[in-house]
């Protein structure tokens, strides 16, 4: 046979079902010993009369037959069975009596031979038992009391759900031992890593809600991702330094950003496309200013961003976290990096700046036109907002002016300059003073000057001009260029103390309570440093002639006496100039250090001259080399730029009245079949937040799921390690959080309907009650109440039904199973075995197909139908699914698939590798163009003409008594006839049928449709196209 002739017999092969199972055939009683009525009986009885002779009187005399005795036909016959009156002859009546009595007695016991002969056959020789009842479970929440401590529950305690219908009370029984306390979740969070275009983190502050942000759920049974979703809003992702540097009051200031990086893929980061990528926020006095958008430059591995705050602006103030929000473990100011998201298809994402890691970062500024200084001369305090003498109304060699601004003189300057408007100084002193009879000229005023400045730095130089050589009434500007400092030559442990006490983190605490025993002194180790206020002292190194001024003039008026005959008039000698400042401004260049963000050295994290920040989407983290050397679970020990995040989703769950050595039990619901069952299965992993690092957790922190990896409600069970903590930046505080994640698809896994805390499973335990208490679920809020008490508890809630009842196996289903397992003997050979088997231990699959032969090559992305040692289970669930993405293309939960994978591999060849798979949906639509009989609106009939189209060609999803089918043909002409035996539809045209499946695309119009592979189902498509006739 031809490779396409076994595929095609495959197409047409159509599966089994429930129904198939359990043929009429198997019945006990569809063949009877006795199968007669009570009118065959009667009949019998008078036909079999004629052969019954009659003795009246004589035993030897025989006088005819009993024939008399009965009607004479049938019609007759059905007369007497039905007469009601009481006018039926007595003895016949007798006789129908017996009859009746027979069919009770004697024609039951008769009948019930063929299932005796299957009872003894199936128990007696084949020794099978029917399956007895299964109890259901049901999840219930308990709640403490107020300061109520833990208390267990386990089999001791006993719940009460009421009642049943035999007025037996119905009781359950926890199934394990759960510690209860008084921990609750506080809050749901969930993070969203979408990878379109350059990449979008996205998150849900209120995970538990509509859209994210806390709208209102709605729905009989409310559910929501709990991995977030493309339609959350992006997060502020990025960075942050925190430097001292950056206290800047006044003037106009500029910043500049250098940080050396490594792992940069040049090719997306680049000047151009840098430009416009962050937002840049500053630390002010009422809140954050900004946002400004920098000038970027990228280099030699250095990316530098650099902005201009105007003189307008306020001033740049230490971070507070009452005005800027946020949780920066800091005391200094913070320039924060926001990455812009959506601006363009070219614009850079999160997904560009992955794996980039920060090795170092400096932050320089210059600060220009700075007049708030603080001013003092010899006689006292000055006013720099009206013109001073700054050395003096009769200023001499030595005397002195102080120039004050600590802000500046806080800092490790690379440039200090201060500029003079000086008040009706002579342009040029040498004629100034001519008179005096002294060399002078503009560069005979000097002073020394000198000031010392952060980290003990100290600047002297002597014999600074006062002014401008070429015209001394010009402004003069004094420049000093410091020469730079060594890095951190000594550091004091008292600052790393202060620094350390910063983070706020345990680690930090441990060692400062260890660094305690050994210097105690350190303990009270200022919780601030005042830099005092400095200044820079400019001493006169010469007079402006104010002591000689009265001996010049008395000199030069006798002089002018002596002179005899006609003289030129008397011309005085100018006043000596006294220096009048008209105004004065500041201005000066400083630098951070260069810290070292990848090292392993306390010195380098405790330098607060730089302090790195990861901005994340709920939170934000301190970050260095040196801090996550000190977990031991951390592999990476580098640091980002911006925050990792490795998952593709994750759920955060913030628990209040919990600590670290507790544990806590936590129901998950979910709503069953809500996930994308064509996902491949994921793994949900769990993390507790430790100092602001995620921490897996190991096996014995993790000590119960029954949740099948969330795709199923249930339970899990956290034990909090001891290094858990509840203060972090990264999240919310006063919470120990615990974090689920999945790599990817985050589909795959079920919406959750809630997420509660307390949680405990409870077993029915039968006390001889009512058999059909299993065939419906225990409603929910039946299990109230302790049966025995317990006075720590204040409530006891069944927030859902019971689940997994399943009463004793009935007749028919135990011949079912048995005559199958007579077949099949537990093993998978053949196609049929695989799918009774599977349709027997799983209800709630309504049918199953096995093609053997078959494989999925994941490169290929196809299956292939010619693969021996492979069987492909083709699945279609009960179509009752409420969660189903898709109603017209029913598929299996992902839970399930699992599970009957898990169950067919225990009973298949080890050789055989199985695949387990909902059907391949092919959908056909329609196009058309029609016409409408008179009074019929386009609009409205439309769309019941599109619902019809859709019912008859999938009726299985709206009729129960329907079955979905495998293989078969759609002929074009019968879609024609139906449309247009529609009673509103007048005449249709341009009627067109294409075949739309994900192997092949959208066809061309087709007269006839059939599946493309064996694992496909014909169903409608959601939309079809039906244009108007004008």
């Amino acid at each position: 046979m031809a490779a396409q002739d076994i595929i095609q017999s495959l197409i047409f092969r159509h599966g089994q079902s429930q129904e198939m199972r359990m043929p009429v055939e198997l019945g006990t009683h569809f063949v009877d010993v006795d199968e007669r009525s009570d009118e065959e009986l009667l009949l019998f009885a008078q036909k079999f009369a004629a052969f019954v002779k009659f003795y009246p009187k004589d035993p030897s005399k025989p006088v005819g037959d009993w024939t008399g005795f009965f009607p004479a036909d049938l019609a007759e016959i059905r007369a007497a069975l039905k007469n009601n009156n009481g006018d039926v002859p007595p003895h016949l009546a007798l006789f129908i009596s017996f009859l009746k009595l027979y069919q009770e007695g004697a024609q039951k016991n008769i009948n019930r031979f063929t299932g005796s002969h299957l009872d003894f056959y199936f128990s007696e020789v084949l020794r099978l038992t029917k399956k007895p009842a299964v109890p259901d479970k049901a999840h219930v929440v308990l709640e403490l009391k107020k300061n109520a401590d833990p208390i267990s529950i386990g089999a001791k305690d006993i719940f009460s759900a009421g009642k049943d219908e035999t007025k037996v009370e119905l009781i359950y029984a926890p199934t394990g031992e759960t510690v209860i306390n008084s921990a609750k979740i506080d809050q749901l969070s969930s993070f969203y890593y979408d990878k379109s275009g350059h990449g979008t983190v996205r998150y849900a502050p209120v995970a538990n809600s509509s859209d994210g942000m806390g709208g209102k759920l709605i729905g009989d049974e409310p559910k929501w991702q709990p991995f977030g979703s493309i339609k959350n809003p992006a997060a502020e992702i990025g960075f942050a330094i925190a430097a001292p540097v950056l206290r800047m009051q006044e003037g106009t200031r500029k910043v500049n950003l250098s940080l050396t990086l490594s792992n940069v893929d040049g090719t997306l980061i680049n000047d151009a496309r840098l430009k416009g990528a962050f937002d840049l926020y500053l630390t002010g006095e009422k809140s954050w200013i900004g946002p400004y958008v920098a000038e970027p430059t990228f280099k030699d591995n250095v990316m530098s961003f650099s902005i201009t705050v105007p003189a307008s602006e306020k001033a740049i103030v230490d971070y507070d976290v009452s005005i800027h929000g946020y949780r920066y473990t800091t005391a200094s100011p913070v320039i924060q990096l926001l990455l812009k998201t959506g601006l363009s298809p070219d614009s850079l994402g999160y997904s560009d700046f992955e794996g980039i890691k920060i090795q170092k970062a400096r932050i320089t500024v210059e600060v220009s036109d700075v007049t708030s200084l603080s001013l003092e001369g010899d006689q006292g305090i000055l006013n720099p907002k009206k013109p001073f003498t700054p050395f003096g109304a009769a200023p001499t060699k030595g005397s002195t002016f102080l120039v004050g601004y600590s802000e500046a003189l806080s800092k490790k300057l690379t440039e200090l300059s201060i500029g003079v408007n000086w008040k009706n100084a002579p342009s040029n002193f040498n004629s100034y003073y001519s008179g005096y009879g002294e060399t002078v000229s503009n560069n005979s005023f000097t002073a020394d000057v000198a000031f010392s400045y952060r980290d003990n730095g100290k600047y002297q130089q002597s014999s600074v001009h006062l002014f401008e050589s070429g015209n001394a009434s010009n402004p003069h500007n004094f420049v000093f260029t410091p020469g730079a400092l060594p890095f951190h030559i000594f550091y004091p442990m008292g600052l790393k103390v202060l620094s350390l006490r910063q983070t706020e983190t345990l680690w930090s605490k441990r060692f400062l309570r260890e660094l305690a025993i050994f210097s105690p002194v350190l303990v009270n180790t200022p919780a601030v440093v005042n830099p005092g206020k400095g200044f820079v002292r400019f001493t006169l190194n010469h007079s402006f002639f104010h002591a000689e001024y009265p001996k010049k003039t008395v000199e030069k008026i006798l002089e002018y006496s002596k002179q005899v005959g006609n003289t030129p008039a008397y011309v005085a000698l100018n006043e000596p100039y006294t220096p009048v400042v008209q105004n004065i401004s500041l201005s000066y260049k400083a630098t951070s250090d260069e810290v070292s963000i990848n090292s392993l050295s306390l010195d380098d994290f405790t330098n607060d001259e730089i302090q790195f920040f990861q901005v994340a989407y709920l939170g934000q983290i301190q970050e260095h080399s040196y801090q996550r050397n000190l977990f031991s679970f951390l592999v990476d020990k580098s640091v980002s730029l911006m925050p990792e995040y490795k998952n593709e989703g994750e759920l955060l769950i913030g628990f209040t009245d919990l600590k670290a050595g507790d544990s806590v039990s936590v129901l998950f619901q979910v709503a069953e079949g809500s996930e994308d069952p064509e996902l491949d299965q994921v793994a949900v992993d769990w993390a507790v937040l430790c100092d602001n690092y995620w921490k897996p957790m190991a096996k014995g922190e993790v000590v119960l799921d029954t949740t099948n990896k969330l795709l199923r409600s249930g339970i899990i069970q956290f034990v909090i390690p001891h290094d858990a903590t509840t203060v972090n930046s990264l999240m919310p505080v006063g919470r120990i959080w615990i974090r689920a994640s999945v790599k990817k698809n985050v589909n795959a896994v079920c919406q959750l309907v809630s997420v509660m805390t307390n949680a405990l499973e409870v077993q029915f335990s039968d006390q001889h009650n009512d058999p059909n208490h299993l065939a419906l679920p225990l409603e929910k809020n039946k299990i109230a109440k302790l049966k025995n008490g317990n006075a720590s508890v204040k409530t006891v809630a069944q927030p859902y039904a019971s689940f997994g009842g399943k009463q004793s196996e009935t007749s028919p289903a135990y011949y079912t199973r048995g005559s199958e397992r007579l077949r099949h003997k537990n093993r998978s050979i053949t196609a049929w075995d695989y799918e009774r088997m599977v349709l027997e231990a799983f209800p709630e699959v309504q049918k199953v197909k096995c093609i053997p032969h078959a494989k999925f090559i994941p490169g290929l992305n196809r299956y292939c139908w010619l693969a021996p040692g492979n069987v492909v289970l083709v699945v279609v669930p009960n179509l009752a699914n409420k969660n189903a993405v898709d109603p017209l293309s029913p598929k299996v939960n992902g839970d399930t698939i699992s599970r009957i994978t898990e169950f067919i591999n225990n009973h298949c060849g080890m050789q055989v590798k199985v695949k387990v798979k909902n059907p391949a949906y092919q959908k056909m639509q329609l196009d058309l163009k029609v016409k409408f009989h008179e009074g019929y609106e386009f609009n409205f009939y439309s769309e019941k003409l599109k619902e019809q189209i859709r019912q008859y060609l999938s009726p299985w999803a709206y009729s129960t008594g329907k079955d979905i089918t495998f293989g078969g043909k759609i002929y074009k002409s019968v879609l024609l006839d139906f449309v247009e035996e529609v009673d509103y539809v007048d005449f249709i045209e341009d009627f067109y049928l294409y075949s739309i499946s994900e192997l092949t695309g959208k066809s061309n119009d087709l007269d006839e449709v059939q599946p493309e592979t064996p694992d496909t189902i014909l169903v409608s498509d959601q939309t079809h196209v039906i244009r108007e006739i004008y």
